[in-house]
This record gives C-alpha cells, sequence and structure tokens, in this order.
C-alpha cells in the first residue's frame, strides 16, 4: 500500500527552479568578484558592490572580456578614491 497525502504537501523552496532573473544576477555577481580577485583588489562589500554598479553598462557575458573588466575596474577604483573607501 503506498501512503497518500490527505492535504496537499508544501512545496520545498529547494526543488523549485530558479528565476531567469536571479541566475543573471548571481552570474554578474560571480563576474565582478572574478574581476576584483585577478586584479588582487580588496574584496570588501563597497568594492563589490560599485563592480556590480559598473557591471551594469554591459552585457553578463562581456564582463569578463579584458577590455570591458578593464573598464568596470577603472570605473570601480576612481569611485572608491572618490568616496575614500
Amino acid at each position: 500500500m503506498w501512503p497518500c497525502w490527505p492535504y496537499p504537501r508544501a512545496r520545498d523552496p529547494e526543488s523549485e527552479p530558479v528565476q531567469r532573473s536571479d541566475r543573471e544576477v548571481v552570474a554578474r555577481l560571480r563576474h565582478c568578484v572574478q574581476l576584483l580577485a585577478a586584479q588582487k583588489m580588496q574584496l570588501y562589500d563597497t568594492s563589490v558592490l560599485y563592480t556590480y554598479e559598473a557591471s551594469l553598462n554591459f552585457k553578463i557575458k562581456d564582463i569578463l572580456k579584458p577590455e570591458i573588466g578593464l573598464e568596470i575596474l577603472e570605473q570601480t577604483q576612481h569611485r572608491l578614491e572618490i568616496e575614500g573607501t
């Protein structure tokens, strides 16, 4: 005899598919951390945030291209210097 559920089962959030927008945020964030780490820049919340914000001008797939990554990091470094962090 197979057990049955007399009521609707709660959905397990772990088994739910991840939304495309969430995957894009995670991918962009990962690329930003990789950029900072590759240049041996400090990984602080501020530097990651500034890098993420600078990356929003580019497609996710382009962030790790050397010329685009350099531009993103230059914007990040400039902003860090201006704001004194």
